[in-house]
């Protein structure tokens, strides 16, 4: 940390790991969040026939055998709960978290363009 003069600097840089660590907590939740809908949806579900009617990609696959509609899926509450909660918390940390993190970031930025004399 000797590189910078400005002890604000140096404390905004030394502090940024706590930061990080707020927003990988923040990505993991995200991350456990999607993969407990994906599951539902892949226990409740039909992907193929989704992927089939969704995708063009998957066009030439043909319609599952399988009768399982993705309405027994949108009408399971679980499954609703952890939408709620994914979405829930991705608003939450878009309006509440990730503002804070792009402040400190552009403060950061502007220290070290004021430490280095770029205007």
């Amino acid at each position: 940390m000797d590189l910078f003069e400005s002890e604000e600097l140096k404390n905004n840089l030394s502090s940024w790991s706590g930061v990080i660590y707020k927003v990988r907590f923040q990505e993991q939740e995200l991350f456990r969040l999607r993969y407990q809908i994906i599951d539902i949806g892949q226990n409740l579900g039909n992907t193929r026939n989704l992927f089939v009617r969704l995708n063009p990609d998957f066009k030439e696959l043909a319609s599952s055998n399988f009768n399982a509609s993705n309405l027994d899926m949108l009408r399971n509450v679980n499954f609703e709960n952890e939408v709620i909660a994914y979405v829930a918390t991705i608003n939450y940390a878009n309006q509440n978290y990730y503002p804070n993190v792009k402040d400190k970031i552009d403060a950061i930025l502007a220290l070290i363009d004021n430490n280095l004399g770029v205007e």
